[in-house]
């Protein structure tokens, strides 16, 4: 005989629809939007704390929420600038996803 061991572990896991987003060439005092959405592919309760930016010209307009295993959220993000110029902006994702907890 031998012996089979295993373990069955349980997590959410976060999944977004895009890693990054170029809004490309806009115009000074024009809103453009885009919509990020959000998974959970794991198969616990993910959490979803916080959501921010870096920049005040990008906004968001999020609550914390949790989702169920399969359940998802669109996130509309939203630019607008009367800068010109380049504008390189980080959104930031807190969640309880244990194997990326941030993103």
């Amino acid at each position: 005989l031998i012996p089979i061991q295993l373990t069955v572990a349980s997590a959410p896991a976060i999944s977004i629809s895009a890693s990054a987003i170029d809004f490309g060439i806009i115009f000074i005092n024009q809103n453009y939007s885009y919509t990020l959405q959000i998974e959970n592919t794991g198969t616990e309760s993910l959490l979803i704390s916080e959501i921010s930016t870096d920049n005040q010209d990008v906004s968001i307009s999020f609550d914390p929420v949790a989702l169920d295993p399969g359940d998802y959220i669109n996130l509309p993000i939203t630019f607008s600038t009367s800068n010109p110029g380049e504008l390189l902006s980080e959104l930031t994702i807190n969640s309880n996803d244990p194997g990326t907890p941030t993103m």
